[in-house]
């Protein structure tokens, strides 16, 4: 019996990663708040984002994980050693009191949910409010990116 065809073979991303483009979407890798993100550099160069989570998912309203911050940062850092375009959702507790740091960090893209807008009493000032002060964060951090 030939078993080749029942191996996983080590460029499995390389043709999951082309599947994806081919359906017209782009292919990301997400990290929940205790994974280890060291493997990541491996899975840059076709990785158009990359998705940190400060919460465990499933379960509204909790606490911010300050960790998240460090792990943004180094993210941040393989990306830019890269020279690859991708780019930081995050998600998880982002709010007038967390966006500062995410953004500084790298945090480019970040999610609004239970925290940060759907208990507000006007959900679209909500996100004109964060949108306001990731865009200032943004200028504050890093004066030649963009929003």
């Amino acid at each position: 019996r030939d078993w080749s065809s029942d191996v996983c073979s080590s460029d499995l991303h390389r043709r999951l990663n082309a599947r994806i483009r081919a359906a017209g979407c782009a292919p990301g890798v997400g990290f929940n708040p205790t994974t280890p993100v060291d493997g990541l550099v491996h899975l840059l160069d076709e990785t158009a984002q990359v998705l940190v989570m400060t919460v465990d998912a499933g379960f509204k309203a909790q606490p911010f994980a300050p960790t998240a911050l460090p792990k943004i940062a180094a993210i941040d850092g393989m990306i830019r050693t890269a020279g690859t375009p991708a780019r930081i959702c995050v998600d998880g507790s982002v709010n007038a009191g967390t966006i500062d740091g995410m953004v500084a960090n790298g945090g480019r893209i970040l999610v609004l949910g239970s925290t940060g807008l759907f208990g507000a009493p006007d959900p679209a000032e909500a996100i004109a409010r964060a949108r306001a002060q990731a865009e200032a964060a943004l200028r504050s951090s890093d004066p030649t990116a963009s929003a």
